[in-house]
């Protein structure tokens, strides 16, 4: 296990990279909200060395954002490899009693990356 580090330590999600048994590398996210936190996974094919060099401590926003009373959504990219790039699709709810839970996704689109804060073919 390798943990990736955050460049704003305000932020409370982890997020690590392991080795599958078939050789491949996996990114796991941990996304902490008020109920138990989500867990999130993601094989990729890139080397583990190769996703640790595109890990750049932030996640950047490629849609607008979305909230109103209940729902706040957006779409990020966390990095981008030799074979696409990675998202992070964002929704946090905010249940009736306030608390609020996480309905996120992990996703590698082929053959994009992330330019100026806009998805690219890559």
């Amino acid at each position: 296990m390798h943990k990736l580090e955050w460049d704003n330590t305000q932020i409370p999600h982890q997020l690590w990279i392991e080795r599958t048994d078939q050789g491949r590398t996996k990114l796991c996210m941990s996304v902490v909200k008020d109920l138990e936190p989500e867990q999130l996974h993601l094989e990729l094919n890139s080397a583990p060395s190769n996703v640790i060099e595109a890990w750049q401590g932030k996640a950047v926003p490629v849609s607008s954002e979305y909230q109103d009373d209940h729902l706040y959504s957006q779409v990020r990219c966390l990095m981008t490899l030799m074979e696409g790039c990675v998202l992070w699709m964002v929704n946090h709810i905010q249940l009736p009693d306030g608390n609020k839970m996480s309905a996120d996704k992990l996703v590698l689109v082929p053959h994009m990356k992330e330019l100026n804060s806009k998805l690219a073919p890559g």
